[in-house]
């Protein structure tokens, strides 16, 4: 009894105890009884860090590889005011049928039963889409807008909840911006961060996946001590 209480302590102090995790690419600051496993990556170069339950993954590319984690809700409205959304108003191409996505098909199939041709060239059926010109905020939510000629398309459109279930948060240091995400719940999502060099494509990201409320909060301490080795 007296052995295994002297074990237990040794434990709880060895995982109070901070160290400098050298993985060398970067330093971290972290409790004791982290460890740092090097994987081969790709295109990138790749590696975990363990300590007890707690698992964080690792991607270094100096091409650019490595992933943002999770959008800002601002980034994702941004990412959908570039993209194309269904319209109803027929444009584009003399001789060719616009119609919405689902309607593809079924519309080629009537128009090969009514001109009796499946010739390709005679038969030109596309989806419809337009242009997203502006994001609309309105009291009921977001709204992706296109205007075309005269008229007005307008699209309601909901923010992901892995958006709004995680705080994002923005800084810069030195020569680099850097992004941190925490899950707010407990158990599920993502917490971690992104570095980006503003001048050139190097991006870095130390991320894991459903902490507990405590490894969470252990490792948000650990990611602010970050020295990147380069």
């Amino acid at each position: 009894i007296i052995i295994s209480i002297l074990m237990i302590a040794c434990n709880e102090r060895d995982s109070n105890e901070m160290k400098i995790l050298d993985t060398g690419l970067f330093e971290i600051q972290t409790p004791s009884n982290w460890t740092y496993n090097e994987k081969q990556g790709i295109d990138s170069q790749i590696g975990k860090i363990k300590g007890g339950s707690l698992k964080l993954d690792f991607d270094w590319s100096e091409m650019g590889y490595a992933n943002n984690l999770i959008q800002t809700k601002d980034e994702f409205l941004l990412s959908k005011k570039n993209s194309m959304i269904p319209g109803p108003i027929p444009y584009g191409e003399e001789g060719v049928t616009y119609v919405l996505r689902e309607s593809i098909e079924n519309t080629r199939k009537e128009l090969i039963k009514k001109y009796g041709t499946n010739d390709s060239t005679k038969i030109k059926v596309e989806e419809l889409q337009i242009p997203i010109n502006e994001v609309i905020l309105e009291k009921d939510g977001y709204y992706l807008a296109s205007k075309y000629q005269d008229t007005t398309t307008r699209i309601k459109i909901e923010i992901p909840e892995e958006i709004l279930n995680h705080k994002i948060t923005y800084d810069t240091l030195d020569n680099y911006v850097r992004k941190t995400v925490e899950s707010k719940n407990a158990d599920k999502g993502t917490t971690g961060i992104y570095i980006k060099d503003i001048e050139s494509d190097f991006n870095f990201n130390l991320v894991g996946y459903n902490l507990s409320k405590q490894n969470q909060k252990t490792v948000l301490e650990a990611i602010k001590t970050i020295k990147l080795k380069r």
